[in-house]
């Protein structure tokens, strides 16, 4: 099942399920799924360490984010790069703390990924220059 309202999935029985009333089924997603360009999971993995997804929900859960779309497939963005931003109160003015994919290989977390071509090899044409906040940054 696919929580369309925090952007998770979770294996559910069917017993526990309900069939949603006709005036929910047009509310459209509230929730986006957010990759981070240029890493993947250490040691070749496919998922990513425990220590991973606890940096991600201590460090961005709930924050504002900003990054550069490069892909959009869906409600699925992939975004390059990613910061987490805070507001100096004196000035008004919006400072970027980090990089997100830069944290994560400095920490061990990730390692680089430098299969950039997949924009271009899918087929895809992205307007450049949005940008977009998120709020929530679900691993």
């Amino acid at each position: 099942v696919r929580f369309v309202d925090i952007g998770r999935e979770a294996v559910v029985e069917a017993f526990k399920l309900y069939e949603l009333p006709e005036h929910l089924k047009s509310v459209p997603h509230q929730a986006v799924e957010v990759f981070v360009g240029r890493v993947k999971p250490v040691d070749k993995d496919i998922k990513w360490t425990h220590t991973a997804s606890k940096f991600a929900h201590e460090e961005l859960h709930r924050k504002e984010l900003e990054g550069k779309i490069v892909l959009c497939v869906g409600y699925r963005l992939w975004l390059d790069p990613l910061v987490l931003r805070f507001r100096l109160t004196e000035t008004r003015v919006f400072v970027n703390k980090f990089a997100v994919h830069t944290a994560l290989i400095k920490k061990g977390l990730a390692d680089e990924n430098r299969n950039v071509g997949f924009v271009v090899n899918v087929g895809f044409v992205v307007n450049e220059g949005f940008v977009v906040t998120v709020f929530s940054l679900y691993w």
